[in-house]
């Protein structure tokens, strides 16, 4: 993992058991702990200095997103920052069947960039396509991230 690289602790959650249980037994590293949660169940009971939610949102139906988020906040250090990123809105024409079943809560740039400011004081917007990171033209980008950081 990356992150288990340059980081001093990593803990990394998912709300599928099986998934959390193949990551036990495949990546072992002392600074790496997996736990199966679900964050929609309540904030963990930590000050994170950061949190990410890579293609985590998506799959969040809209009415429990602001749920999901306060459950981040709560779980986040009062000067930590979260990365958030996920399939574009637009992106979604050119997904698989199976895909847009999971994807329930895709956005626009703009969309995601809103939602994070009743959060944060600080959201930065940022896309990719083709493995290029940009702060391009939205509308044309397939991934988007946000690096939000002063919670409110």
């Amino acid at each position: 993992m990356l992150i288990g690289q340059v980081v001093e602790q990593l803990y990394s959650v998912d709300f599928y058991r099986p998934y959390i249980e193949s990551c036990k037994r495949r990546i072992i590293n002392g600074k790496i702990t997996f736990e199966d949660y679900d964050m929609l169940d309540g904030p963990i009971k930590r000050d994170f200095d950061g949190i990410f939610a890579l293609d985590v949102l998506e799959h969040i139906e809209k009415n429990s997103e602001d749920l999901f988020m306060k459950n981040i906040l709560e779980s986040l250090d009062v000067k930590g920052t979260l990365i958030i990123g996920m399939p574009s809105l637009e992106s979604q024409v050119y997904a698989s069947e199976a895909s847009k079943i999971g994807h329930v809560n895709c956005k626009s740039g703009n969309e995601l960039s809103e939602f994070c400011k009743k959060y944060f004081h600080n959201v930065y917007s940022f896309s990719m396509n083709d493995e290029v990171l940009h702060t391009g033209f939205y509308p044309m980008s397939h991934y988007l991230f946000t690096l939000n950081t002063n919670k409110k």
